[in-house]
């Protein structure tokens, strides 16, 4: 085990990110853990407001992985597996679970979850400091998204416990984030990939500077996702919201 869990529980609390980092920033050390049955400021990527009304998982992990920043795209990958392979463990079969890049948790293509990572390095080359927010909809998901959104309970009819979630998800994350740092990402490449939703559609990216439609191909080593062109170009994309053409977008309209 790379790491030792050290819980803390709030009933309430703005967000279990901001507290976390707040910790962080005091010496915390690695593995501190941050749970709370409800957030008032709970946000997700581009400081989206993300709902959290009681019964759903909202939980924070601080990481120190001692390297370049450039490994922070690759955590986010790496949260995100350990998010999947763990929650579908609980799961009765067949159901399963997708990953839409860069960092949602998909159940027939319905968000049912995301990661939000945020990190500190004193201006210097190297990371101090990681946050990996996750929120899961266990019991109950907003409406009137941008994204399509569901929870286990109205899909499923399964009930489950926030604490259980949260301790099978840190064995998840705990057996990855070893397995990233002995062996590299190119293995969590690989499988993110298998888990990936919508390989092979056609998809559009929508970034604060362009708009790109194309074939979706996958994430290269870097994370950055591999889109061709009409023109038969390949392009990478670091950043940008993905819609895909199959699915059924409720405010914004996806052009035919």
């Amino acid at each position: 085990m790379t790491l030792t869990f050290k819980y803390i529980h709030f009933p309430y609390t703005g967000s279990t990110n901001d507290d976390l980092k707040e910790l962080a920033q005091k010496g915390a050390q690695e593995g501190t853990v941050i749970r709370a049955d409800a957030q008032t400021l709970g946000r997700g990527r581009r400081s989206r407001v993300w709902s959290s009304p009681p019964g759903n998982l909202y939980m924070s992990i601080l990481l120190r992985p001692q390297g370049p920043t450039d490994m922070i795209t690759q955590l986010s990958f790496v949260s995100a597996l350990a998010v999947a392979s763990g929650l579908e463990t609980l799961l009765p079969p067949p159901h399963s679970l997708h990953l839409k890049w860069p960092n949602d948790l998909l159940y027939q293509g319905k968000k049912i979850g995301g990661i939000l990572i945020e990190s500190q390095n004193h201006g210097t080359q190297n990371v101090d400091w990681v946050v990996v927010g996750i929120g899961i909809n266990l019991i109950s998901h907003p409406e009137g998204t941008t994204y399509p959104a569901t929870n286990l309970l109205a899909e499923i009819h399964l009930s489950l416990n926030p604490d259980r979630v949260m301790n099978t998800l840190l064995n998840a994350l705990d057996h990855l984030y070893t397995q990233w740092k002995t062996e590299g990402f190119d293995a969590i490449c690989q499988r993110w990939c298998a888990r990936a939703y919508g390989i092979g559609q056609e998809i559009k990216i929508v970034s604060e500077n362009e708009t790109i439609t194309g074939t979706y191909l996958g994430i290269d080593t870097q994370g950055s996702l591999k889109i061709k062109l009409e023109d038969t170009t390949i392009k990478t994309v670091r950043s940008g919201d993905v819609f895909f053409k199959s699915l059924d977008y409720t405010n914004l309209n996806i052009e035919d």
